[in-house]
């Protein structure tokens, strides 16, 4: 297989993508209608599990959907694809039949089948009601195209179901066909963040007859709006054989204004081929940036399918004005002369992803580091893992730092390096009591590495290695602007992990307070479980840990003699 850089526009690149791959062992993906980089992602719902509990499954992972269950109920707007936490996803839109008003989801869900999946388009039957759902997305907004048989028919739109854990929000009745409101997310991997995401709908038609629910209960007093955790509003309509009922929906993270304002920007039309046709062309003009000769399909989808999840986060936090909240304060802001980014993954994505943006989408990668630097301008600190600009703080290590110094070495130069230089120089050397990034940075620079048991370290071992990767880009960007003397501090600072190699076993080893090594050590990972790994490692053992030195290579060498 031979892969070469191109611009030239390719009309093949989008077949070759196969949205499920990933939405099933723990892959947590899903299938759902996202343009590259995009802040909408409308995806299908089925995370109720009917026999089992008759309750919202979270135990099958953190994605809205995953093969191989059985019900759906619902489209979800704003989700994200592949984290290992359920978080975001909003608004969930149900076609189905009228029936008595009971709106807990296990009476209006569905056996689905025929599902069809392509970047920027999914299509399903809802076989319980003969509904085809079929859905396309812009950057911000979804549209929904519904073909229902004949009959009476109803449009469910519940901002109590989602799958992350904080649950609830507010909609409201803007006229016969408008509705908008908001939806309250947070608590990401057990850390508490929390935050508002709006919305704006409309409907192609306007119902024979609406109402609200609550507790799953039907409101008995006329209102127009609905606060609580089981809120929702119903559509009711009588629906000739075939007949199609488009719903579009605009999101923003910073007003229910600017939701609306993205909606009428982006499809101010009814237009469902046209969205879905351009959606498909800005994928093929992104994937086709590299070109992939030879003939075998199956190589070509697991190429362009990896490249297309690689091309869905960081996404755009920014609204069509420019406007998004303030990272920590969510004081609305404006992104003048870049587009501004939000979920930064960091441990996962700093090894690989970000050099990848480097080489082949430089213009986004250099607007993600501007982002990374309004964060630290607005928060005081660069991101470790930001989500809808709130720090979670999960993960290890202090991964801002290589992807900057990365990102400069390679040639995108054009962002404010003096500001990056202090950014990453004040959490490289700012004690642990006033620095929210380094748990451990004082012992490791007093003893030459961080005891096990350390509180707030989470893998004495690996979080020191991580350091040491981040103080070694640091060195390299201090060398780069000149600065000798850092770059020497930086530099020895990159080497104390070593200090945890034991002579005897040949391996990484966590130490205690008084500097012996852990007794009762096991190089191999004693759970099959990668989560939360052996004592001293995160998500991986010793014999993981013991190859994890990019930043020293000539050590690695050693190892091998």
């Amino acid at each position: 297989m031979v892969i070469i850089s191109s611009n030239i526009f390719s009309q093949t690149t989008v077949s070759f993508v196969n949205p499920f791959i990933g939405t099933d062992n723990d892959g947590e993906t899903n299938p759902g209608a996202v343009l590259p980089w995009g802040m909408m992602n409308v995806a299908p719902f089925n995370g109720y599990d009917t026999v089992k509990t008759d309750k919202l499954n979270q135990a099958y992972g953190a994605s809205v959907y995953r093969q191989h269950r059985r019900f759906i109920t619902g489209f979800t707007h704003g989700g994200i694809s592949g984290a290992g936490c359920p978080a975001l996803g909003i608004l969930t839109v149900m076609p189905t039949k009228t029936q008595a008003d009971n709106f807990h989801p296990k009476k209006y869900l569905s056996r689905y089948s025929q599902e069809v999946a392509h970047p920027g388009y999914y299509k399903v039957r809802l076989d319980t009601t003969g509904i085809i759902a079929e859905i396309t997305a812009t950057k911000r907004c979804a549209l929904h195209r519904y073909t229902f048989p004949q009959g009476a028919h109803s449009i469910l739109m519940n901002v109590g179901l989602c799958l992350a854990p904080t649950k609830g929000g507010m909609i409201q009745q803007v006229s016969d066909t408008e509705y908008e409101g908001y939806h309250t997310v947070g608590n990401f991997c057990g850390k508490w963040v929390t935050g508002n995401l709006y919305f704006y709908v409309k409907i192609q038609k306007k119902p024979k007859l609406w109402g609200m629910w609550n507790d799953q209960k039907n409101f008995k007093q006329f209102t127009r709006e609905n606060v609580g955790e089981d809120a929702g509003v119903y559509l009711r309509y009588e629906t000739a054989q075939d007949e199609q009922i488009l719903l579009k929906v605009g999101i923003s993270y910073t007003s229910i204004a600017n939701a609306k304002l993205n909606l009428e920007t982006e499809i101010p039309e009814w237009n469902f081929e046209e969205t879905k046709l351009l959606a498909q062309k800005e994928w093929n003009t992104q994937l086709s940036r590299i070109q992939v000769e030879g003939s075998n399909r199956e190589d070509k989808t697991m190429f362009y399918s990896a490249l297309y999840h690689a091309l869905l986060h960081p996404n755009i936090l920014n609204d069509v004005n420019g406007e998004y909240p303030a990272m920590g304060t969510f004081k609305t802001m404006k992104a003048e002369g870049y587009e501004r980014y939000t979920l930064y993954s960091l441990w996962d994505t700093y090894r690989n992803l970000h050099p990848f943006l480097s080489l082949i989408y430089p213009e986004k990668q250099l607007d993600m580091v501007k982002s990374m630097l309004a964060m630290y301008q607005e928060s005081g600190w660069l991101p470790k893992w930001e989500l809808a600009s709130q720090e979670t703080y999960v993960m290890v290590g202090d991964p801002s730092i290589p992807v900057i110094a990365d990102t400069y070495l390679r040639g995108i130069t054009q962002f404010d390096t003096n500001l990056a230089y202090q950014a990453m120089r004040k959490s490289a050397v700012t004690p642990e009591a006033n620095n929210p990034l380094r748990p451990g940075l004082d012992s490791l620079l007093k003893y030459g590495f961080i005891p096990q048991g350390t509180k707030g370290v989470w893998g004495s071992v690996a979080t020191a290695q991580e350091y040491a990767v981040a103080d070694w880009n640091l060195a390299q960007f201090a060398k780069a602007l000149g600065k000798k003397e850092d770059y020497e501090k930086f530099i020895k600072q990159s080497q104390l992990y070593r200090n945890n190699f034991e002579t005897q076993t040949k391996f990484l080893r966590p130490r205690m307070l008084d500097g012996t090594f852990m007794g009762n050590f096991t190089p191999r990972m004693t759970s099959k479980k990668f989560y939360p790994g052996n004592p001293g490692f995160v998500e991986g053992d010793a014999w993981h840990y013991l190859f994890f030195s990019p930043n020293n290579i000539e050590w690695l060498s050693w190892l091998a003699w």
